[in-house]
């Protein structure tokens, strides 16, 4: 065996052994960890339900905002949907029950028109209702 062959039989040696005694480290201390895990058992288990809570709980905040702001809106086309209003007295103003009428009726811009208001609206029994907030849609 060559000077050169030796060398680079030697490097490919120490580079084993050093992956080995990386390993025997790495087993080492994983060895050393779930010790650590078994003698503070209580305290582990303790700080592993705090976290798996409050990974549990960021999810469902952020699966909730994610449908309610982020989502796509449930229409085939929801770009081409849009707002329109009345202009009174140089005010944007909700239309007239009579203007929704007359647009939908006679408007061929549009592919369909629907109108909405939102209220309040008490529910209950005599004496004892709740005004709840809802929407009707026509």
């Amino acid at each position: 065996m060559s000077r050169a062959e030796m060398g680079t039989a030697g490097r490919g040696l120490a580079a084993t052994i050093l992956i080995s005694d990386r390993s025997r480290a790495l087993a080492v201390l994983f060895a050393s960890f779930l010790s650590m895990v078994f003698r503070l058992g209580r305290h582990c288990s303790i700080v592993m339900a705090t976290i798996a809570l409050g990974v549990g709980a960021n999810t469902a905040i952020f699966t909730i905002v994610y449908a309610t702001q982020f989502a796509p809106l449930p229409f085939p086309e929801p770009r081409q949907l849009v707002s329109i209003w009345s202009i009174v007295n140089s005010h944007k103003d909700n239309p007239t029950p009579r203007d929704f009428l007359v647009w939908r009726d006679h408007v061929s811009s549009f592919e369909g028109l629907s109108a909405f208001a939102s209220n309040g609206f008490d529910v209950g029994e005599r004496g004892q209702t709740e005004n709840i907030f809802g929407m009707r849609v026509v």
